[in-house]
């Protein structure tokens, strides 16, 4: 409370040093620190729906919402404040199959302090004839500021999730579902569109010499989707050793596959599609970990926050462990032999153009065996 911010409104004239904006100083009060939330659901099996509305205060932020409302959605609302939302959803389910639209429709109350392009509304200005200096507009950030515009920015999104599942009462949404569902094969199709119509303020990153810093950019307006697709199967062969010995090992795989439209969190403002899958197939004490990228983000949050991708990524992982695997840990103990390959080019650090092999993508691999030792 009390904490002083900016706001930008479109101005009827030239605005502030001509940026086509007026800007105002204002500051925190107590209800600003208040939200609410309220939501009807019907159940009428096989049919449900729900609708929901929201107001979070510029600084209640309160959190994302965990709770599964009638299915395993995607698209939610913001968990920060400085937002009013309000979304609605059904989902019909016929035998083994279910079919659920959801739209959200979400918007600051105050919006960012950036163009759509992602630059601040105006910079510095110094008038030499009066010896004034005008100072410029940034970006809020969350070092900074009481309130800031990211995850709560204007978006108009649009969800379908079509989902087979035989066996219901090891629902696809629970959160050990990796570990439980006993169908020989379900499936679950998640496809998301949103519409931003407006930037961002700025975001955070921490510097290779390890102090946190506020970009003053952000990645500019631009429409965003994704397609997700989660499969689980569960095969159980007779297979017959000898006359005497014969075993029935269940053989399990879990496999994503995802292609989609993405910003970074920086000021980047470049967009990449990008595709692949990732998943593990297991049978008894072994497991097969691999994944395949493809013009992705690296694995680290400053690949993303800077904006660093890869034509390929590729690993495969083979594993032996004294018990079956986890699916929610990677402390239990095995051992195993890994692989990894890359393909890096001008978006990716580290690479390096060789006058020896011009137009040539970089190349990094690595081979590693390991054993991981848990005493829990």
């Amino acid at each position: 409370i009390d904490r002083p911010y900016q706001i930008a409104k479109r101005s009827s004239g030239p605005g502030y040093l001509g940026s086509g904006y007026d800007v105002f100083e204002d500051e925190i009060r107590f209800v600003d620190t208040l939200g609410a939330r309220g939501q009807v659901t019907l159940n009428l099996a096989p049919f449900f729906w729900y609708v929901q509305g929201g107001y979070r205060g510029l600084v209640s932020d309160a959190g994302v919402d965990q709770t599964t409302t009638i299915t395993g959605w995607s698209l939610k609302e913001s968990g920060q404040g400085n937002h009013w939302a309000v979304a609605t959803g059904a989902a019909y389910y016929l035998g083994d199959f279910m079919i659920g639209p959801n739209v959200l429709v979400q918007q600051p109350l105050q919006d960012p302090l950036s163009q759509n392009s992602g630059q601040p509304i105006t910079g510095d200005f110094f008038d030499p004839t009066t010896g004034n200096f005008f100072p410029g507009v940034r970006l809020r950030n969350q070092l900074q500021d009481p309130f800031w515009v990211r995850s709560n920015r204007e978006t108009y999104g649009f969800e379908l999730l079509l989902a087979f599942d035989p066996t219901p009462a090891t629902s696809m949404l629970q959160w050990d579902n990796l570990d439980r569902e006993d169908a020989a094969f379900s499936a679950a199709l998640d496809m998301v569109y949103r519409i931003h119509p407006t930037s961002q303020d700025g975001g955070l990153a921490v510097a290779a010499e390890g102090f946190t810093f506020a970009f003053n950019g952000a990645a500019p307006a631009k429409d965003l989707w994704d397609v997700n697709l989660r499969t689980i199967s569960n095969v159980t062969p007779n297979l017959t050793l000898t006359r005497d010995l014969s075993f029935s090992p269940r053989i399990r795989s879990v496999n994503w596959f995802f292609v989609g439209a993405g910003q970074a969190r920086g000021d980047d403002p470049r967009s990449i599609t990008r595709w692949g899958t990732y998943g593990r197939l297991s049978t008894g004490p072994f497991a097969l970990d691999y994944h395949l990228k493809i013009d992705d983000w690296g694995p680290y949050d400053y690949h993303k926050d800077f904006n660093l991708t890869f034509p390929l990524q590729s690993k495969l992982d083979f594993s032996y462990s004294f018990a079956p695997p986890l699916w929610f840990a990677t402390t239990y103990t095995r051992m195993g032999v890994r692989g990894q390959y890359r393909t890096l080019d001008e978006v990716s650090n580290r690479y390096l153009v060789d006058p020896q092999r011009p137009g040539r993508e970089g190349v990094e691999w690595e081979i590693m065996t390991y054993v991981h030792l848990s005493l829990s």
